[in-house]
């Protein structure tokens, strides 16, 4: 929509769109989404759109124009490219990786360590508190939601958004599965 409203591509306009429409409400703290749209800058300019623009230092990523390439030769290209992509296409310093590796291993290992059984001397199991605490989190949960009469007080209107918004809060609420 936005390349057919504007003579030349609003690049802002679609760094915008995507940085915080679309990706703006999984991404919560503001250095993350500072990065974020540092990242797409470097892909939504009017450099890219030229024959063999190269998005990263060791040239994996070369952008194919349409003119030069048929179905297959895209199919192949992208066949060719690597699984897991290497930071330098994000701009990162390759040791961006070893730490993500690192924080995934981290948080895997430390994930077994907790799921690991252990006694206590004298006040009972890790497993009985857990259950102890999850009884008394469900104990405190409020009733579900009557949604018949959510739907009546808040009806979905295209003027109130936010209707639609609460009515499937709600639903997804009572599916939890809670009182």
């Amino acid at each position: 929509m936005f390349l057919d409203e504007y003579n030349d591509a609003p690049y802002k306009v679609l760094t915008y769109t995507a940085g915080h429409i679309n990706y703006g409400g999984r991404v919560t703290d503001d250095w993350d989404r500072r990065c974020m749209m540092s990242m797409l800058a470097l892909f939504y300019r009017e450099e890219v759109l030229g024959g063999g623009h190269v998005f990263d230092p060791s040239s994996i990523y070369v952008q194919q124009t349409p003119e030069e390439t048929d179905y297959n030769e895209y199919m192949t290209y992208l066949k060719s490219l690597p699984i897991n992509d290497k930071p330098d296409v994000f701009g990162l310093h390759d040791n961006a990786d070893i730490s993500y590796a690192n924080n995934q291993s981290s948080f895997l290992l430390n994930t077994l360590l907790l799921l690991q059984p252990r006694t206590g001397g004298g006040g009972g199991s890790r497993e009985d508190a857990v259950n102890d605490l999850a009884k008394d989190i469900l104990e405190n949960l409020p009733k579900r939601f009557d949604l018949e009469q959510i739907q009546k007080d808040y009806p979905v209107m295209y003027e109130e958004s936010m209707n639609t918004v609460l009515q499937q809060e709600a639903q997804r609420f009572n599916k939890v599965g809670f009182h």
